[in-house]
């Protein structure tokens, strides 16, 4: 059976108990009450405290949601913060998969052939997050987000207006 390995400071003070004829587990016992009288006695000088505010769940006026919603097929909004919206309001992209969301790559098969644009194409892609211990949904069920077939009519001129 190999010996514990005990840190440098431990044996040291091992050692001077032994020296002085001090017993370890009475010794232990004493530092054991003295840790808890000195933490008894510590006192926080800066007496603030601070309160967490209650979880809420806030929604917006539905007034608010339809202005939004009717900026997004609008032809003269803005496309990327138009698709932005879209995305977050329909598909309910978080902040993380807005940052890491990524156009499809389609690769055509001739030189001579076009690469399909975002219309043509009619999805994106977001990536799975790195898993966490904290966090346990198992997230979306594909990293490819298909736009609706319902939505074409005002979605597809959106997104060819998207560069």
């Amino acid at each position: 059976m190999r010996p514990l390995r005990r840190h440098w400071h431990a044996q040291q003070d091992e050692a001077l108990c032994i020296a002085h004829g001090a017993q370890l587990p009475r010794l232990s016992a004493g530092l054991l009450q003295l840790g808890q009288v000195q933490q008894n006695a510590l006192v926080n000088p800066v007496q603030r405290q601070a309160f967490a505010p209650s979880p809420t769940i806030r929604h917006y006026a539905p007034e608010v949601i339809e202005g939004l919603c009717s900026y997004v097929p609008a032809p003269d909004a803005n496309p990327e913060e138009a698709l932005v919206l879209y995305l977050i309001i329909f598909h309910a992209l978080s902040v993380w998969e807005l940052q890491h969301a990524q156009l499809p790559n389609l690769y055509p098969l001739h030189k001579g052939i076009a690469s399909p644009t975002l219309a043509e194409a009619y999805h994106i892609r977001v990536p799975g997050s790195a898993p966490s211990l904290g966090d346990r949904s198992p997230g979306r069920p594909s990293i490819q987000v298909d736009f609706p077939e319902a939505a074409v009519l005002w979605l597809r001129p959106l997104l060819e207006r998207y560069r």
